[in-house]
């Protein structure tokens, strides 16, 4: 797991804008968003170890995943139909974007590019190097069907 983090004030950001979640399930003690996160490994102030050992639709969860993980990821969102705020970059010539449209049921929030955009934790100077064509979106998910269809409907009028 890498140990840089979303800059805290984008978070809240996301979290002012969406909904509070309640457990982080990608995290270490290093790089944590909420008190309750799930590392990958053993940590001690872990609420559990490997998020996909968890059934997700018991948390209203934020995750800001490896990017190697996100088939994954949409897999088990789709399997426990879980709610919860997706952090991903916004590449939409990649295989899994397709399905994160289809598991979308409010519009992204688009992330503006910052340099500052992923932080060190427990520094206020090191932000991440900068690539511009790695735009953030702040997703928010669930997988009930009448309000992905709602949300379809909406997307079709345009």
């Amino acid at each position: 797991m890498s140990v840089w983090q979303l800059n805290p004030r984008i978070f809240q950001y996301l979290v002012d804008n969406l909904f509070q979640p309640n457990i982080d399930l990608f995290a270490s003690s290093l790089n944590y968003e909420l008190q309750s996160y799930v590392a990958w490994q053993p940590d001690p102030g872990a609420f559990a170890i490997d998020s996909f050992t968890l059934d997700w639709n018991k948390f209203i969860f934020y995750a800001f995943p490896p990017f190697s993980l996100l088939d994954r990821v949409l897999q088990k969102m789709e399997h426990d139909q879980a709610t919860g705020i997706l952090v991903i970059p916004n590449w939409s010539t990649h295989t899994w974007f397709p399905r994160v449209q289809k598991l979308l049921i409010k519009e992204p929030l688009q992330l503006p590019y910052k340099t500052d955009i992923l932080v060190l934790p427990l520094q206020t100077q090191g932000s991440a190097p900068s690539c511009p064509q790695t735009t953030v979106n702040g997703m928010q998910f669930i997988r009930k069907p009448l309000k992905m269809l709602e949300y379809r409907e909406k997307l079709q009028r345009f």
